[in-house]
């Protein structure tokens, strides 16, 4: 809750500041708030795997098995992983989507005088972000 809270407060008012419609400017932030906690590594996912282990397992029992299977945290993760995906990719697609016929709703952010955007800037802001997801993914799943 907290984490939307400060994407919020952080956020919006920069939204709001650059004539975004306030309907789709809290609408994304909702949706990234939730997305948080479907898209690993989630806190809400690690204690959802805890749950379903001991309800899996008490359901074995009464069932007669008396050596109960588990389900793991990085099994919940896997398969969460691409449900988050695809929902990422709908919600990206449908502001896209937005921005071309309705361009009033989100515009554009006026670019300063000497600002230039090259393919190795981006993947340069990206690559943090992305080895730490991979880093987190990649030792929970193997």
């Amino acid at each position: 809750m907290s984490g939307l809270m400060s994407l919020g407060l952080l956020s919006l008012p920069t939204m709001l500041r650059n004539n975004y419609d306030p309907s789709i400017a809290t609408g994304s932030i909702c949706a990234a708030g939730t997305l948080g906690q479907i898209i690993p590594p989630s806190i809400v996912l690690i204690l959802l795997a805890d749950v379903l282990s001991n309800a899996y397992q008490q359901a074995q029992l009464r069932m007669g098995i008396f050596s109960p299977e588990t389900i793991s945290v990085g099994e919940l993760f896997a398969g969460a992983l691409m449900p988050g995906l695809v929902l990422v990719s709908f919600y990206m697609l449908y502001l896209i989507v937005l921005a071309f016929f309705k361009p009033s709703l989100k515009p554009a952010v006026e670019r300063q005088v000497g600002d230039k955007v090259t393919i190795p800037a981006l993947l340069g802001l990206l690559a943090g972000p992305l080895l730490l997801i991979v880093a987190v993914l990649g030792s929970i799943l193997v």
